[in-house]
């Protein structure tokens, strides 16, 4: 009973520091678009992706797509056309030292540019102050800007699955996928089919000699020249120690049984059919065993 108690009292404590982070933080206006569809396709960019699309050749056509990150600069990006693009990271709109920098304005850039068709973008509302990027994007007149609240929920199931109802936040988004996954529900979608979510990254982490912490994050298209890198933190000023690595990994798949929780009061099923996925909170199906998309 006092365990009971302990849990109750902590979780209504997260719950009220949710709110008061929403207060600060979010927009309380979300517009979204209606859909016609039942059914979302999220694309992850795991190795495991290319595979899988290729097993479902022509069918997944028919299908709304929402892809992640670095999928517009792939050439599948303007075969299958996807109708939304998700991205998280404030590396995308804001000044960074990352790494990355160049591969996300690259990746801005080809969506910009290869996007012949209608095509929904959901970007963090901090990114609306950034006016050269919504320029940009908005140079493009089949291209609809979707802005999200990122702010993390946390706390109470009920409470948070109200304040995720009504767009205030999220799970939080230490993965893209994060977003892509509750964005597809607030859509109104009921059935959402994951592929490429492979998150097998455990077993790619590496310490070296000088204590710097390794990881080697492949995906579909650098599957064979991947190469271990050190993940940053603050804007890349910063890298991440062990224990800061595996505890961004811990609040991505934690977020995920949040987020099949949610699902389920929505009456929406989340569905993995990546093959040897570490993500352990969604419905798994071998794709042996899936005849077509309903």
């Amino acid at each position: 009973m006092i365990e009971k108690i302990y849990y109750f009292c902590n979780g209504l404590l997260q719950s009220i520091l949710s709110i008061f982070k929403i207060i600060f933080r979010s927009k309380l206006i979300v517009s979204f678009p209606t859909i016609s569809n039942k059914t979302l396709i999220v694309l992850g960019n795991g190795p495991s992706l290319k595979d899988e699309l290729n097993y479902f050749q022509k069918s997944i056509f028919l299908q709304d797509i929402i892809c992640v990150n670095n999928f517009p600069n792939t050439e599948l990006y303007t075969v299958l056309k996807p109708k939304y693009f998700c991205i998280v990271a404030p590396g995308f709109f804001t000044a960074s030292e990352d790494y990355n920098t160049k591969l996300r304005d690259t990746i801005i850039q080809s969506y910009v540019n290869n996007t012949s068709w209608e095509s929904y973008i959901f970007i963090p509302f901090q990114a609306k102050k950034q006016k050269h990027f919504i320029k940009n994007l908005a140079s493009n007149s089949n291209i609809s800007i979707c802005f999200y609240n990122t702010t993390p929920i946390e706390g109470l199931d009920y409470i948070s699955n109200i304040l995720f109802s009504l767009k205030l936040g999220m799970p939080r988004p230490h993965n893209v996928l994060i977003p892509a996954l509750m964005n597809g529900i607030n859509l109104g979608y009921k059935k959402i089919y994951l592929i490429g979510a492979d998150h097998s990254w455990l077993p790619e982490i590496t310490v070296n000699a000088n204590n710097e912490v390794l990881i080697n994050q492949k995906h579909f298209y650098d599957e064979n020249t991947s190469t271990p890198k050190q993940m940053h933190k603050n804007h890349g000023i910063k890298n991440r120690y062990l224990h800061e690595v595996l505890e961004k990994f811990y609040f991505s798949f934690r977020s995920y049984h949040d987020i099949n929780g949610y699902a389920r009061c929505k009456n929406c099923r989340i569905i993995n059919l990546t093959k040897n996925s570490f993500i352990d909170a969604f419905q798994k199906q071998n794709l042996a065993e899936l005849e077509t998309f309903d």
